[in-house]
């Protein structure tokens, strides 16, 4: 970019004339991290209302469809159902805000406000600072704007494509903070300068871009490294918050982000700081997600911040704290075992730590949980490119995913039938270093001896590479699932037939208590079918609750206020008439 900082503008000011700090903060990687220099040279805010000022997470249809309107569109029928799709994300994720990013009209944006509200959401919207676009953020047109957009309902503005950092563009981006004072308007900056410590004057200031952050994994995911994180996170957001829009695990497509784990995507959420955080993820994507529950949690606003230990061109391990709970993420460049020290938790006291960490390839996350105290010690392996994320909390009872269990599609207990082939590939992107491939004409894998613990709806995971759209034929216990499974290319990301290029498609599915289920993927007769890695199984419902379901003299209200079928199928909507279980009791609904 050509920005206006290398383009040599005349400067006219009025004498006296006072030129910003010039700062260099020098230390250990713990005390460039832990600094709050850049915020205490500028002065502390006249405002005395602050109340308004609420940090949070917010949902982002332009992160959750990786940039792709009409992908979106197409998908949705429109722009705007494809932005409430992403709103009820965020409602259903307990997060307060959703961006309503650009391609929005005022045709439908208030209506769009008003419905979002009555779910608890409140709404930011988009706005483009070009002159030559749109007057809206005009030096003369900014207060009637932020007034009008406050009428609306909206509570903060992301300003874009700045892209000067003139005299006259830093002056604006000044006024317009003080006009969002004026009406209560969050302010989020993209295409900009980086922070100088104005949140402090301007406590609404509360993220800005200046970052090669994550949404520019949607055009160069391998560009998007461990070592570029750990760069950021050692200059970039020492200076400032920083709108990375982290959460992102896979395309709009389906494609897993293999060139970072999961474990590694999820630590994101919580060692960047910024005050409000996009998740850059689709609604389909984390529907069924194993880390589902602990993003339902994130806190965008710190108490506290430590660096436990780091080295800015190998790992870093983050610790931060909201209230009583500590979150805990690390990244590492290489494999390493993390020796987490928790000598920073409170004496005398104990607490569950929720981890959720690298599993045996990049694409694998793992969840568990384990009573710890301050005088304990975590190992967390990390792949490389990898990374961990941890809740540590006095409370042990939050949510955590239902149990998943993987099945090897390579697995000799498996039924083999045709011209499918086992593969050996890099255990760091094939579970087990295996794969199975060449499945063709008619030819199968099995899967036999699926366990279930009850009888119900359980959630199938196939992890699948193929480097163009490809149909599939899916049994459970040999009846058909549909008519045809289309499993989309990885063009998007790797372009891969291996495990490097690894999607995953979910699909809801019935399982018989026992382990003699069997899930059985067939090609087409003159047709190839993907490749597979494996696939995972886990419950909708905990055997705890479809036992409380089941049993009208023991009603159980269950977490989840969704409608149930009495053989414990989770429905979708508000059902017909008929008998079903609703909030843990029976009911009849006429």
């Amino acid at each position: 970019k050509d920005y206006a900082e290398d383009k040599m503008h005349r400067i006219t000011c009025t004498l006296p004339f006072n030129t910003p700090w010039r700062m260099v903060v020098c230390g250990s990687p713990k005390t460039i991290f832990e600094t709050t220099m850049t915020e205490n040279l500028c002065p502390p805010t006249e405002m005395t209302d602050l109340s308004w000022i609420k940090p949070g997470v917010s949902a982002w249809y332009w992160g959750g469809s990786d940039g792709g309107k009409s992908e979106i569109t197409n998908t949705y029928g429109s722009l705007h159902k494809g932005e409430w799709a992403h709103c009820e994300l965020a409602a259903d994720m307990g997060w307060n805000y959703y961006l309503i990013d650009a391609g929005w009209n005022n045709s439908w944006f208030p209506t769009f406000v008003n419905n979002a509200n009555a779910k608890g959401v409140d709404c930011l919207l988009w706005g483009d600072s070009r002159l030559i676009y749109s007057k809206a953020f005009s030096n003369e047109n900014m207060d009637a704007t932020l007034k009008q957009w406050k009428d609306w309902g909206i509570k903060g503005i992301k300003v874009d494509f700045w892209e000067d950092e003139s005299k006259e563009a830093m002056a604006r981006m000044e006024k317009l903070y003080q006009t969002a004072a004026k009406h209560h308007m969050l302010v989020n900056l993209h295409g900009c300068t980086r922070p100088s410590g104005l949140r402090r004057t301007y406590p609404h200031i509360m993220t800005q871009e200046g970052i090669y952050g994550g949404e520019q994994q949607f055009w160069n995911p391998k560009l998007n490294t461990a070592q570029h994180h750990l760069d950021v996170l050692f200059t970039r957001n020492v200076v400032g918050a920083m709108d990375f829009t982290p959460g992102d695990f896979a395309t709009w497509r389906g494609s897993l982000l293999t060139q970072r784990s999961q474990g590694h995507h999820l630590a994101l959420t919580t060692l960047f700081e910024s005050s409000i955080v996009h998740i850059a993820e689709s609604a389909e994507n984390l529907k069924y997600f194993i880390g589902k529950d602990i993003m339902k949690r994130l806190p965008a606003a710190w108490d506290e911040s430590l660096l436990v230990e780091g080295n800015p061109t190998s790992f870093a391990t983050v610790a931060r704290r909201k209230g009583n709970d500590w979150w805990v993420s690390g990244i590492s460049v290489n494999e390493r075992t993390c020796h987490l020290n928790l000598n920073f938790l409170k004496e005398g006291t104990t607490y569950t730590a929720y981890i959720y960490r690298d599993g045996s390839c990049r694409t694998d996350l793992k969840f568990e949980k384990r009573q710890v105290t301050k005088d304990k010690t975590l190992s967390l392996k990390e792949l490389s490119e990898g990374g961990f994320l941890v809740q540590i909390s006095p409370d042990a009872n939050l949510d955590v995913p239902l149990a998943r269990t993987t099945y090897e599609a390579e697995s000799n207990k498996n039924t083999l039938t045709g011209n499918p082939q086992r593969k050996t590939y890099s255990a760091l992107h094939a579970s087990g270093g295996s794969f199975v491939g060449d499945l063709g004409n008619g030819g199968k894998i099995q899967f036999n001896r699926i366990k279930a613990t009850h009888d119900g709806e359980y959630i199938l995971t196939l992890y699948y590479m193929s480097r163009d759209t490809r149909p599939a034929k899916l049994f459970v216990n040999s009846e058909q699932i549909g008519d045809t499974i289309i499993f989309k290319d990885n063009g998007d990301c790797t372009s891969s037939w291996e495990p490097d290029g690894m999607g995953w498609k979910m699909i809801p599915i019935q399982l018989k208590k026992g382990s003699a289920n069997t899930i059985t993927i067939q090609a087409f007769d003159n047709l190839w079918a993907p490749n597979f890695d494996r696939i995972t199984i886990h419950p909708v419902l905990s055997d705890e609750e479809v036992t409380a379901i089941k049993d009208p003299k023991n009603p159980k209200v269950l977490k989840d206020p969704n409608y149930f079928a009495l053989d414990g199928r989770k429905l979708a909507g508000t059902p017909a008439r008929g008998i079903y279980i609703h909030d843990g009791k029976k009911l009849l609904k006429q």
